[in-house]
């Protein structure tokens, strides 16, 4: 795992990660009247709620005001973003589909078994924002800093789980990175989104 985490995130693949975070697959050229002259339809492969959602929403508020047409937001989640990845890619290549996606649309096709489509058939636009990773707990967990939790985890092997955007993602890699550096064994949960995962975690 240590050594896939380390491929991935080589200065190659962060170029990608940082240049792929909102793609679209289309020659605008093709276009017989000015762009866009029509809704157009940002797919996003997430569960609604989350933090790539919000960013999402927000970024489509503003160029709907920008380019005089409406850009409807549609969540496609499900096989870490390949549902959505392959409805775009495979999508009329007019510019009206864009596909917002988050790093994971690059981590997870490595670890996936088969996908229809390849990276290169995305052609990048614009990166939209940066996060930062951090570790949550549900406040009944009886530790309060990084080494209280790693000394729980060690009291608690095989029975502390958690959660991300789904196998392959980030946060999926992240955790994994982890608990092998911790020396704990913990259970990775997938979901369709952060929005989720943070709902199970405060709800215990």
């Amino acid at each position: 795992m240590r050594q896939i985490f380390r491929r991935l995130l080589s200065p190659k693949n962060i170029k990608v990660l940082l240049l792929g975070a909102f793609c679209f697959y289309g020659a605008l050229h093709a276009q017989t009247a000015p762009y866009p002259n029509r809704p157009i339809t940002m797919v996003l492969p997430y569960a609604t709620g989350g933090t790539v959602d919000i960013q999402a929403r927000l970024l489509a508020s503003g160029l709907t005001q920008k380019l005089a047409q409406p850009v409807i937001v549609r969540n496609m989640p499900g096989a870490t973003g390949a549902i959505a990845t392959d409805f775009v890619v495979h999508a009329v290549p007019d510019g009206y589909t864009l596909l917002f996606a988050s790093s994971a649309q690059t981590t997870s096709v490595p670890l996936t078994e088969k996908v229809n489509y390849k990276l290169e058939d995305l052609a990048p636009v614009s990166a939209s924002g940066r996060g930062t990773m951090i570790l949550a707990i549900n406040s009944q967990v009886p530790a309060k800093n990084l080494t209280e939790f790693i000394a729980y985890g060690k009291a608690n092997q095989g029975k502390i789980s958690y959660g991300s955007s789904g196998t392959g993602s980030v946060g999926h890699l992240v955790g994994a990175l982890f608990g092998a550096r911790a020396g704990l064994e913990i259970v990775h949960i997938p979901y369709k989104g952060g929005g989720p995962v943070m709902s199970d975690l405060l709800g215990g």
